[in-house]
This record gives C-alpha cells, structure tokens and sequence, in this order.
C-alpha cells in the first residue's frame, strides 16, 4: 500500500510517495537454546519525490532526492 505525505526539503514542497515494507520480527531464543535473531527492521521505499514550478507544471525530483525525501517523512 502505498502512501503519501508532504514534506520541505530546503524550504520547497514535495509531494513523497512512499511504500513501508514492515520487517520480521525476530526471536530471543532458538528451540535448541542457542541465542536467537534481532527484529529486522522497517524499511520505506520511496515511489516518488514531486514538486510544481511556479507555473504548476510538475517536476520529479525521485532521483535526485529520495535520500532527503525519507529522512524528512515523519513516519
């Protein structure tokens, strides 16, 4: 499922399109006693990174800022 949220990177708006693909969960103890595994963790991939010029045309920024795009998303 995909979601979407608005962020500011550098003080312009983007529209972030983004997937969160849950990580599994993981186990404290082994059946044979040995230790177990930690939890992997969440991950977000991001579909795309969209912003308008100031004549309302759309300009993808994906490529160039997705890195930003998912630290500024407040998941």
């Amino acid at each position: 499922m995909t979601h979407k949220q608005e962020v500011e990177i550098d003080g312009i708006p983007y529209e972030v399109e983004y997937i969160i693909h849950r990580g599994a969960s993981g186990l404290h103890t082994l059946p044979n006693g040995d230790p177990g595994y930690p939890d992997d963790p969440d991950e977000i991939e991001i579909v795309s990174v969209i912003t308008y010029d100031e004549d309302g045309h759309e300009i993808d920024a994906t490529y160039k800022l997705a890195d930003d795009a998912a630290d500024a998303l407040e998941i």
